[in-house]
């Protein structure tokens, strides 16, 4: 009889301990969701009429977009925002998704930025396309472009397209140069420590400076044995004009070189830029070169990301938070019911519950009322006293606070000891074997079948919890009727 008393003890700890477990589940779940859900709408609300099959799909892939990055799915999903903004429709907007979302972990930025960044400078260029295929290819070979570039030359991602987005992407399309040569052209200027808004300035008065008084004194031009364009009318490559002004130029000093360009009729701004390219040409060529070739840096870069700890927990972070997002997904409609179905009975309970609280206040301003006087004759006793306790206190804590420092110090001594570090070495093996035993147990048969186990859990008990609410709505509604 003990034994079964215990045990039925036992049983209803455990129970009550999975029943809170469950339901804290559920609370966390249901919250995910709520944002999820929220930040998505916020995003489909300036999108105009979205199909309820492009809605499933733009949550499936800002939810897939969280279990491969370190963004969170709310975080893609109000990602659908800024891409809206920036003209996409629904489709070429989960098209562009994942691209930007490892453009963004390859920037070290936020998914706002990197949004804003890659479809400013995509449109700078005129690479912006209505069909969405093509529209995600030109957005991954500028992202790929700027990440490469990064790589190469003294500048960051953020600066390179913001050079971009300050005119020099126009500049560029305006004269037929694609995004390499232009990345090229502001690799060099980086270098020099001419960067972002400046740089993009500087290329822009550059290449006007150029197509404008090649065209005012073309004489003068060919002179020197410099043409700007080629047979076909087109601009020829930077890295050719830098080489003949370099070839022009070189041997002058740079009082010569500046009056030379001066008698051209170069601006103070574009005679900045072009300086900054000559003697560059190989650079031009070797950058312009790599920058081609640059397709795929965006993943390779954005999964580098990856492989730290901390990428590695955010990946874990996101796929918890995935299952939330699905278990909230299937009681919020449920807990919806309920609410609707309470409403009715809120709304006849309030005047009740007003009127009460109307009660209680005028029971406690009389109360009050009869308080103040003795308060009021109490507050000096009460300072007296707190006078007398101020020495004492203020001994004890002193007392306290050189206890403390003693055990600070103690502590620090016992932490850089030799046998303490030897033995937090003994536990970070241990540690490591632990981990390489888990990650077995995980990929063997008996730790699929208790992953298969844990999940049948915690379905069945989402299931046990939503036929609950179901009932308590059913509930509201017999009261109510």
């Amino acid at each position: 009889e003990k034994s079964l008393k215990d045990f039925g003890a036992f049983a209803a700890k455990t129970a009550a301990a999975a029943t809170a477990a469950v339901a804290g589940i559920a609370v966390f779940s249901v919250k995910k969701f709520a944002d999820f859900d929220s930040a998505l709408n916020k995003s489909i609300a300036i999108m105009g009429d979205v199909s309820d099959t492009l809605q499933t799909d733009m949550a499936d892939t800002a939810r897939d977009v969280a279990k491969s990055t370190t963004f969170s799915a709310e975080e893609a999903a109000e990602a659908y925002f800024f891409l809206a903004s920036a003209g996409l429709d629904a489709e070429a907007s989960i098209a562009a998704m994942p691209q930007v979302a490892k453009f963004a972990q390859a920037g070290m930025f936020d998914m706002a930025l990197a949004t804003d960044l890659a479809t400013d400078a995509q449109s700078a260029l005129g690479l912006t396309s209505d069909d969405a295929a093509e529209n995600l290819e030109n957005l991954t070979r500028v992202t790929d472009v700027f990440v490469k570039a990064n790589t190469l030359a003294n500048t960051s991602v953020e600066q390179l397209a913001s050079a971009f987005t300050s005119k020099a992407g126009n500049a560029l399309k305006t004269v037929g140069k694609d995004v390499e040569e232009g990345a090229a052209a502001l690799a060099v200027f980086a270098d020099q420590g001419i960067k972002g808004e400046r740089a993009g300035t500087l290329l822009t008065n550059t290449i006007f400076g150029l197509t404008d008084r090649v065209g005012a004194v073309p004489e003068k031009f060919d002179a020197l044995g410099i043409s700007i364009f080629d047979a076909e009318g087109n601009m020829k490559n930077f890295s050719e004009i830098s080489d003949q002004f370099t070839g022009v130029l070189g041997t002058m000093t740079t009082e010569q070189k500046i009056a030379t360009l001066s008698q051209l009729g170069f601006t103070k701004q574009s005679r900045e830029g072009l300086l900054a390219l000559v003697g560059n040409s190989e650079a031009l060529s070797e950058y312009e070169d790599a920058l081609r070739d640059a397709g795929g840096t965006v993943d390779d870069v954005s999964q580098k990301q990856l492989d730290t700890f901390n990428g590695k927990m955010d990946l874990m972070k996101s796929r918890l938070e995935d299952v939330a997002i699905e278990i909230g997904g299937a009681l919020a409609p449920k807990l919806g019911e309920m609410v609707d179905a309470m409403a009715p009975i809120i709304d006849q309970a309030a005047p009740v519950i007003i009127e009460l609280f109307d009660k209680m206040w005028g029971a406690l301003e009389n109360i009050g009322s009869f308080l103040k006087p003795l308060i009021d004759e109490s507050l000096p006793g009460f300072k007296t006293m707190f006078d007398n306790l101020k020495g004492p206190v203020e001994s004890v804590l002193g007392f306290l606070t050189t206890l403390g420092e003693t055990v600070l110090v103690a502590v620090k001594d016992l932490i850089t000891s030799e046998p303490f570090q030897k033995a937090f070495e003994r536990i970070a093996a241990s540690v490591g074997d632990f981990a390489k035993e888990a990650k077995r147990l995980v990929e063997s048969e008996l730790g699929a079948f208790l992953i298969d186990v844990t999940k049948f859990a915690l379905i069945s008990g989402m299931n046990l919890m939503a036929t609950a609410v179901q009932k308590l709505a059913d509930g509201f509604r017999a009261l109510n009727s």
